[in-house]
């Protein structure tokens, strides 16, 4: 990845995040994700990096993930990651889906 665009780091990036989500790879995503993670679930609410790595060996809440019209912007030592995106999550037992711009 040393020779790579910021932009095409970034989204190896996601692609190995959703690749472990998808697998419920709690190490390959602990060491993905930043210790400084913050995201925004889909009711508006913070999340930490730790309410996002999966438990108990199944797949997270992103598997399923599909992102679209992803746009990285790069800002110094900053990037910034937007896209839309369809889910299916499994949460409690209970099926969604989504198609919100994160």
């Amino acid at each position: 990845m040393a020779t790579s665009k910021p932009e095409d780091q970034v989204t190896q990036l996601e692609r190995d995040w959703l690749t472990a989500d998808a697998k419920g790879d709690a190490a390959s995503l602990r060491r993905i994700i930043a210790d400084d993670f913050l995201g925004s679930s889909f009711d508006g609410g913070l999340l930490s990096k730790e309410n996002i790595i999966p438990q108990g060996g199944g797949p997270g809440g992103f598997a399923g993930a599909i992102p679209s019209d992803t746009k990285v912007r790069v800002f110094g030592d900053t990037a910034v990651r937007s896209a839309c995106g369809s889910h299916f999550i499994m949460r409690q037992g209970l099926l969604g889906s989504t198609g919100e711009k994160s």
